[in-house]
């Protein structure tokens, strides 16, 4: 085996180590901290927190990684906040994580210490729960009907109209069918949904094209994410149409100071009991709101690989989005930043930028 096959496992290993032993042992006296928990050492799972030991390097300081499952996975003294950064559902994913998560959570607050999404809540970003709750709150979304290898087709297009989509009500990664006659449903390959539904299709194609907005609401701010224009109805940014036009229409978005659907997308995100959510939707032809789903574990960048050139307009909302994120946790610790750095009211602050200023300098940069 070369050195350039065995090199990523050695270091994947090295970082592994440095990451949940050998940096852990700084806490091991009452220092104050976040605690977040995982479920792997998947980098995927990291670029927020990247994002923070580049740019708040004295924040990153306080920050505890441990393993679901480990003996790390255990409250310490010192401990201010815990954030289960896990997959949503856990619940319906795996009984044991969702046992442990728990059961950590409760120790947290059995000691009236804070919670950020908390694990249990996680089972509302399921698509028929939260999209029930979006209804009782008016805003408009699919209807949604349990299904199955036996389901009749004339008794689901009765329900929801044709075509109708199925797909998979807990996961966010698992493919979606349309379907339009009995033999799409009868061919369907239903191995590949955990939990398959059918809902309601909801047409918001505008001069053929078909919008997904993202916006990340986070503790009563919402902030837009991305605009994917594309000719498919089943929306991803893989699907992205890079046309001038389609990308001037994406910068006017996110040069927004806030989602313009801020007001019903909170109220939904207090509903769920979660601190911060991702929400994927799009406008119809009258200009209102139509909700596809929440995503409280989000994708929203990987710092290993830069974004296309064309999209470089995303820089500054990665940023504002992260700032808040970091600022919400920061808040539920009861610490402060001010110009000196990060305060944890024990007496000691670290050095460094303020969050707002990291943020409008990174972005000044960017505009350079």
């Amino acid at each position: 085996m070369t050195a350039k096959a065995w090199w990523p496992r050695i270091h994947s290993k090295l970082i592994r180590v440095w990451r949940f032993r050998l940096r852990n042992l700084m806490f091991l006296l009452p220092r104050p901290h976040i605690q977040v928990v995982v479920e792997d050492d998947s980098q995927f799972n990291f670029a927020f927190f990247e994002w923070i030991a580049r740019h708040h390097p004295g924040l990153y300081r306080h920050l505890r990684f441990s393993l679901s499952g480990s003996l790390g996975a255990m409250r310490l003294p010192g401990a201010r906040v815990l954030l289960p950064w896990v997959r949503d559902p856990v619940k319906e994913r795996s009984l044991e994580l969702f046992s442990q998560l728990l059961a950590l959570e409760h120790d947290f607050k059995t000691a009236g210490l804070a919670v950020v999404n908390p694990v249990a809540n996680l089972s509302r970003a399921r698509k028929s729960v939260a999209l029930a709750m979006a209804q009782s709150l008016g805003i408009r979304c699919a209807s949604f009907q349990p299904c199955g290898p036996q389901s009749d087709f004339d008794h689901l297009v009765r329900q929801l109209g044709l075509p109708f989509i199925v797909r998979d009500n807990a996961t966010h990664t698992r493919p979606m069918y349309r379907i339009e006659h009995p033999m799409d449903l009868n061919t369907l390959p239903w191995h590949r949904l955990r939990e398959p539904v059918a809902c309601e299709y909801l047409d918001t194609q505008q001069g053929g094209r078909f919008r997904k907005f993202r916006c990340m609401t986070v503790d009563g701010v919402s902030l837009p994410r991305h605009l994917v224009v594309s000719g498919n109805w089943c929306t991803h940014t893989k699907d992205r149409l890079f046309d001038p036009a389609y990308l001037d229409e994406e910068r006017r978005y996110l040069a927004l100071p806030g989602c313009p659907f801020h007001g019903p997308l909170n109220q939904l995100r207090n509903l769920m009991g979660l601190d911060w959510v991702a929400f994927d939707f799009s406008v119809d032809k009258h200009g209102e709101l139509v909700l596809w789903e929440p995503n409280p574990f989000p994708h929203l960048w990987d710092y290993r690989h830069p974004l296309d050139e064309r999209l470089s307009h995303h820089h500054p909302a990665i940023h504002r989005i992260f700032n808040q994120m970091m600022l919400h946790l920061v808040q539920r610790a009861g610490w402060s930043l001010d110009r000196r750095g990060l305060h944890t009211h024990s007496g000691s602050a670290q050095t460094g930028e303020t969050a707002s200023e990291a943020l409008n300098n990174e972005i000044q940069q960017r505009r350079h």
